[in-house]
């Protein structure tokens, strides 16, 4: 029996409504439009071989008002790490710690400011009486660096994801991730999901929205209720990510609910042989997916999609 463990970020509350999409490359004979159309099910990849090399990636930062509220946070935090860190130097810098409040710690800060661990370290500094207090504290920053390194490849290598996006005429992805637009998009009716089936019921509640942001993510969590996964820069909003995130050995996950094809504007540029097969599949599965294809709007920048079948391409073929 397949086992997976779903990622569900905190207080991310944005429960799927709407139907999403995958865009696939043309390569590799369709191979991954095939398995999500013929065998309803989408694959899964790590995030270290994604276009993005801040994927998942850690950067310590904190939002002042977390800390002013609660002052104490921000300095666990440190200590913690400290802790965990068993060495002269570590037991030498919580000594230090220890004789800056942290009431006068938070008021560092404007309400509302976001800083790096960086900043915290430097504040820190400001407040010791003395320079040789502030190169021990200094060292912190160098521990805390190790131990970011250190966190991200451990869950790069946990969790595995499946990315969708919310439209399924967003000219980069098709030139991204779908070969130039030669590729196809897969759409599936989420909303439509049987419920009833554990599976599906799990999908339905642990499939999240990526937030878009241009400060980089650290809630110092490995587990389940991790947000890095669901946290990207704001140059990729245009991508409208929703994401499935969960701990597994498996390749594939089973997402019964495919409901459209759509071909993109130069899917009749493929080489003849990978077209045959894509559309001998779709002939040999029987489907009853409706399938479209995109091409240029004669005034806009933008695309636009007109039903397709399989006499359509007989027809375009044996012309």
């Amino acid at each position: 029996m397949r086992s997976y463990t779903f990622c569900k970020p905190k207080n991310f509350t944005n429960p799927i409504k709407q139907k999403l999409y995958i865009y696939c490359s043309p390569y590799k004979h369709f191979e991954k439009a095939i398995d999500c159309i013929k065998e309803q099910k989408v694959h899964l990849s790590y995030s270290d071989k994604f276009n993005d090399p801040f994927d998942n990636m850690y950067q310590g930062q904190f939002a002042a008002e977390w800390f002013r509220s609660s002052p104490c946070n921000m300095y666990n935090y440190i200590v913690g790490i400290l802790q965990r860190t068993h060495n002269a130097e570590a037991s030498e810098i919580l000594t230090v710690l220890g004789k800056v409040s942290k009431d006068q710690f938070a008021n560092e800060f404007p309400s509302g400011a976001y800083i790096t661990y960086c900043d915290a370290i430097n504040a820190i500094n400001k407040l010791l009486p003395n320079g040789k207090e502030q190169i021990c504290c200094n060292s912190v920053k160098q521990i805390i660096e190790q131990r970011m390194r250190d966190k991200n490849p451990t869950i790069s290598k946990s969790y595995k994801i499946a990315c969708f996006s919310e439209q399924s005429d967003l000219i980069p992805m098709w030139a991204y991730y779908a070969g130039s637009h030669k590729g196809i998009c897969v759409e599936f009716d989420f909303p439509s999901l049987d419920k009833t089936v554990d599976e599906n019921k799990n999908i339905l509640d642990s499939i999240t929205k990526v937030q878009y942001s241009n400060i980089r993510p650290d809630d110092g969590d490995l587990t389940t209720s991790s947000k890095e996964f669901f946290i990207k820069s704001n140059m990729w909003s245009h991508e409208q990510e929703w994401r499935l995130v969960c701990a597994t050995d498996e390749e594939y996950i089973n997402i019964p609910c495919v409901s459209g094809i759509y071909l993109g504007a130069y899917f009749d540029k493929n080489d003849i042989r990978d077209k045959d097969l894509f559309f001998d599949l779709l002939k040999g599965y029987g489907t009853n997916i409706p399938m479209y294809k995109y091409c240029p709007d004669p005034n806009e920048f933008r695309l636009v999609s007109r039903p397709y079948t399989l006499n359509d391409y007989l027809y375009i073929e044996l012309s």
